[in-house]
């Protein structure tokens, strides 16, 4: 096998906080090349820290029946737009480690909120 062509990215030590400037790697709506966009880390209280506190009842319900993920799983809140194509992929802070991967964003209006599962997990 041939080596990779870059190195690989490193996990950040610590959570990041609210106010943080994260930067979500992928490639967004199946568009060929890859795309960076800059997003800002959203903490509100140690509630609004998981799952179930971003989602409204009916998509809570949807990924309870579904069983994955947790709805109790810490994530990151992040104020900007999470897009297909960056699920999966990384967040990373100003330094180039990895907080996060990208999970999700509400639909039906509900634009610029995302969220990323922790890089501890």
């Amino acid at each position: 096998a041939s080596p990779l062509p870059a190195a690989p990215l490193n996990a950040a030590p610590s959570s990041p906080i609210a106010g943080d400037e994260v930067v979500v790697l992928g490639f967004p709506l199946n568009v060929p090349t890859p795309d960076s966009r800059f997003l800002r880390i959203v903490h509100a209280t140690p509630n609004a820290r998981r799952l179930r506190s971003l989602l409204p009842a009916d998509a809570a319900g949807e990924i309870e029946r579904a069983g994955i993920p947790s709805l109790d799983i810490e994530i990151l809140r992040i104020d900007g737009n999470i897009l297909p194509g960056h699920s999966g992929g990384p967040i990373v802070n100003r330094v180039g480690q990895v907080v996060g991967i990208g999970s999700g964003g509400l639909q039906s209006g509900a634009v610029g909120v995302g969220w990323a599962v922790s890089s501890r997990y």
